[in-house]
């Protein structure tokens, strides 16, 4: 492989003329770190034509490199990359310029299988050995970290390599795409890098004298409830039926063998009576899963574990209710304490969420480092999440975004009617559970109902019913008859689209996100397989109502970027948490930029609607906020 090695200006030889020659360009970027505010940057490498370029970056100077990039945004070349974001984030922070006619072979790789899991966001080297037989040293990607002298010939082969098959993988890629028409989810994702990377390198920031304020209430709160906890199982379990301690040590599983020493075991004998009670009370281990077991099974409550599944079934139960308030107090100290602000990064006081494009089959996002996404639902925390001087957080979210796409794609009339004539939907839904009138329907019906809404609408049983509500399986069964009657229309639908997902082995969304499955042929008995084929349907609708969704939101995403008439540096993205967006505006064009937002993201819905309206929620503040 040969390639053109460009470390002064002179050695750029005739760069400008196969660029222009061009139709698309293979670029990757080495640097010392992965950090994009820390960084050095090593190596831009680019690949035109079969011609390859590799600028050392260091000698050549910023100012020059930023000149290439103008080039390439100029001349609106296709840039194919392998997680490109990482790239953009390099060049973004070096040169502010943002590169946005993009192909990455990453995000197209997991297109393809999406849902099979095969080489789920795969690296450069899986996709060349995969598509031609070529083994790539990744090793060498090593000697790059804190690399401060003189380029190896070696590391300068390999950086070549890293351009050298990607025009000819895209090429591979996007067949097989158009094969399975999903040419307008490529346009859409492909639109998106730059705009996850612009969120990614802008952060959040996070107040941390409010954010440790959540951390000491938990701390008294775990004292609390610890000790109510204590006082109930003190009081309710009869003590005074064991002989010894040793007994309670051995029903309640408090030591473990090789502690209980011949020494402890004569000492344990001796305690009785009320003497019992107080040994267990200082050595009882609330957070241990196998005494707490026990000690649930002892006072009456049948539960096989401990995990918050089993424990919700429950929930009537006093003590069930305490400990799941304990247990939540106790994960806002272990996941979202103190060490939850080592994620804010010390060159830029922010916290950079990594968002994975493709993190679920759905088509939603992920996130990570940390994960965003998945805060606690108090608005105490989301207070901390704060605007910059000058700014303020604009929070819009999609109102009922599932039940109005499953309204317009299954043209269920009762779900259109309501939503057009302002109906509350979850309350239609109790109308047909209690045999009501709507106006009827009381705070804790309508509750049902909304949980029947959304249980029936991603495929729960009877069964699952049963288990979630706590209800008899034969009141489950009613439930599930009376929503297949009062919506027919949408049941037909669902029964349909699902019996062809059966047969596919595929679904797909309206734009045409395909989600494929296995094709399991062999399975251990009947039963195993009727669990397959409901996994399959259940799934498989799922992704048309949430997979439709998420596509709607990364839509008004795409249109809030590139047609953002304030600029980048006014009105900004911030967050996205499914059907939420957290948008940071300047003041002085706040209620411009609201409309602007707020329209975008209705004008999204409007395209999956068809008579039913779009509806979003807006709330402003100094903070993110949904209040």
């Amino acid at each position: 492989m040969d390639f053109h090695l460009v470390d002064s200006l002179s050695s750029i030889g005739n760069f400008v003329k196969v660029l222009q020659e061009c139709e698309v360009v293979g670029l990757d970027v080495e640097t010392d770190k992965l950090d994009p505010f820390t960084h050095t940057w090593l190596l831009l490498q680019l690949e035109m034509n079969g011609s390859i370029y590799v600028f050392d970056v260091r000698k050549i100077g910023i100012p020059n490199i930023t000149y290439i990039i103008q080039l390439l945004k100029d001349t609106n070349k296709l840039i194919i990359g392998h997680n490109l974001k990482f790239d953009f984030k390099i060049i973004y922070h070096n040169t502010k310029e943002i590169l946005t006619n993009c192909f990455d072979t990453m995000l197209a790789e997991t297109m393809i299988y999406n849902g099979l899991n095969k080489n789920y966001y795969c690296s450069l080297e899986t996709l060349v050995k995969n598509y031609f037989d070529v083994d790539l040293d990744k090793e060498i990607r090593k000697t790059f970290f804190n690399f401060t002298g003189e380029l190896t010939n070696q590391q300068l082969y390999y950086a070549a390599e890293d351009v050298q098959y990607l025009s000819r993988i895209k090429d591979i890629q996007l067949k097989k795409l158009i094969e399975q028409k999903q040419e307008k989810v490529v346009e859409l994702e492909m639109s998106l890098v730059p705009v996850f990377m612009h969120i990614e390198y802008t952060g959040i920031y996070l107040n941390k004298e409010d954010w440790l304020k959540n951390k000491d209430f938990a701390e008294k709160q775990i004292v609390i409830t610890k000790d109510k906890l204590m006082q109930y199982i003190l009081n309710n379990i009869k003590f005074d039926q064991y002989e010894n301690a040793i007994a309670v040590v051995e029903r309640f599983k408090i030591l473990q063998k090789n502690k209980l020493t011949k020494s402890l075991k004569l000492i344990l004998e001796t305690l009785r009576g009320e003497f019992i009670k107080g040994y267990f009370e200082g050595q009882f281990n609330l957070d241990s899963p196998i005494q707490l077991k026990v000690v649930l099974n002892e006072l009456g409550i049948p539960v096989e574990d401990t995990n918050e599944k089993t424990l919700l079934k429950y929930q009537k139960h006093e003590i069930i209710s305490t400990i799941l308030e304990y247990r939540g107090y106790t994960k806002q100290i272990t996941t979202y304490g103190e060490k939850f602000l080592d994620h804010i990064n010390p060159a830029t006081g922010m916290i950079h969420t990594q968002y994975n494009q493709l993190g679920a089959a759905s088509g939603r996002l992920s996130s990570d480092s940390p994960n965003l996404q998945n805060q606690p639902a108090k608005q105490s925390f989301r207070q901390c999440y704060q605007a910059r001087p000058g700014y303020k957080i604009l929070t819009i979210d999609y109102s009922q975004a599932e039940l109005r796409l499953a309204g317009a794609v299954s043209k269920e009339p009762e779900f259109i009617n309501s939503f057009l004539n302002g109906i509350d939907l979850h309350t239609k839904t109790a109308s047909f559970l209690f045999d009501k009138d709507v106006s009827q329907v009381s705070h804790s019906e309508r509750a049902r109902g909304k949980s029947l809404n959304f249980a029936t609408l991603y495929g729960s049983s009877a069964y699952g019913l049963t288990y979630n509500f706590g209800i008899p399986t034969d009141d489950a069964e009613k439930y599930l008859q009376k929503f297949s009657n009062g919506y027919k229309v949408l049941s037909n639908f669902k029964e349909g689209f699902e019996n062809k997902i059966w047969e596919n082995k595929f679904t797909t969304t309206v734009i045409g996100r395909k989600r494929y499955f296995e094709d399991k042929r062999v399975y251990k008995d009947a039963y195993e397989r009727d669990r397959y084929i409901a996994k399959i349907k259940r799934e498989g609708f799922n992704h048309l109502i949430q997979g439709g969704i998420g596509d709607t939101i990364k839509i008004a995403m795409k249109n809030i970027f590139y047609e953002n008439p304030f600029g980048h540096d006014n009105l900004i993205i911030l967050l996205q948490t499914h059907d939420e967006l957290c948008v940071e505006i300047q003041e002085d064009i706040l209620d411009a930029g609201k409309e602007f937002v707020l329209n975008k993201m209705l004008d999204a819905e409007r395209l999956f609607l068809g008579e039913i309206p779009a509806k979003a929620d807006c709330f402003i503040n100094l903070f993110w906020t949904k209040e």
